[in-house]
């Protein structure tokens, strides 16, 4: 489980296990993933499902990162995603709040790979206060080879899943003030 909190002012507070993401994109990685109090955006999902409820527009986004280059085993380690965030008025004026969609790869070719597949529905519940909620299914597969037998921590092939919720509380005082939390699974 991780626990990110952040106020707009650079802070992060991160503990985490298995399923480490490394981020989706440009911005919070620039800004060393102290996003939790800005998603408001198709990244949302990624760090704080309250967010959603702030959507304008219909966006999405797509990435890919080649992590670590030049390893001298010659690894291909990689970071894929793709998401996609809505708010519901775009379907009916009536309807409240904003929801997402969220596929993030992570994978060491041929050995290793981490899927997380989220969909998520954030609410404004008062002027300037928001809460999400998140839900996914997590996927973790090994094939073990000739170089990675030798590796006491990968033992066997073979692929499991789990699922995972992550809430979030995003509260936009004046403006260039916000303040989030997120439980993040």
């Amino acid at each position: 489980m991780i626990l990110r909190v952040s106020v707009f002012l650079g802070w992060a507070f991160i503990a985490s296990a298995d399923f480490e993401e490394a981020g989706t994109a440009a911005r919070p990685w620039g800004m060393a993933n102290a996003y939790t109090a800005l998603a408001m955006d198709h990244l949302a999902l990624s760090y704080n499902p309250a967010g959603l409820s702030v959507l304008e527009l219909p966006e999405g986004g797509a990435g890919y990162n080649r992590l670590w280059t030049g390893l001298t085993d010659q690894s291909n380690l990689g970071n894929g995603h793709v998401a996609f965030a809505m708010p519901l008025r775009a379907i009916s004026p009536a309807v409240p709040g904003g929801v997402g969609f969220n596929y993030l790869n992570t994978y060491l070719a041929g050995a290793y790979a981490e899927q997380t597949i989220s969909l998520g529905y954030g609410l404004e519940v008062d002027r300037g206060i928001s809460i999400g909620a998140a839900f996914k299914y997590l996927i973790a597969s090994v094939t073990v080879d000739a170089y990675l037998a030798s590796d006491p921590l990968f033992v066997k092939t073979g692929q499991t899943g789990g699922v995972g919720a992550d809430f979030g509380v995003l509260i936009r005082t004046v403006p260039g003030w916000n303040f989030g939390l997120a439980i993040v699974n």
